[in-house]
């Protein structure tokens, strides 16, 4: 028998091998200088002077860098909704409810949307 947790922990793995590549990627875009800085000095008030750095961006991140992001914060999310149906799937049934997922919510009275009679609302967080 497995381990209930399986699929999040691949999920997981998966994700730490997207992280390896991320960091690999930016590593070898940063090797190769694609942005520098340009200072200069200016006059300011009397015996002051001001300086002022621009950067100047010579070559765009690679477009595989933001790919390995999105595949990452996949798995990684993934992984947190197996990790939600196991925890709702009842011992006795063996299935969680439909629609279980790891709630993620930008509007915290959504998450608690209830009806007037305290009843938990469908798609809320609770």
């Amino acid at each position: 028998m497995t381990h209930p947790l399986e699929d999040s922990y691949d999920k997981l793995g998966r994700a730490d091998e997207h992280l390896e590549s991320i960091e690999g990627e930016i590593k070898r875009f940063l090797e190769r200088e694609p942005y520098r800085v340009v200072g200069q000095l200016y006059p300011g008030s009397p015996g002051k002077l001001h300086y002022i750095a621009t950067g100047k961006i010579r070559e765009q991140p690679p477009r595989q860098i933001k790919i390995l992001i999105g595949e990452f914060c996949h798995n990684l999310r993934s992984s947190l909704d197996n990790l939600a149906y196991v925890l709702a799937t009842p011992p006795s049934r063996g299935d969680a409810p439909d629609g279980t997922e790891f709630p993620i919510f930008k509007d915290r009275p959504k998450f608690f949307r209830a009806s007037k009679k305290g009843i938990t609302d469908r798609g809320s967080g609770l």
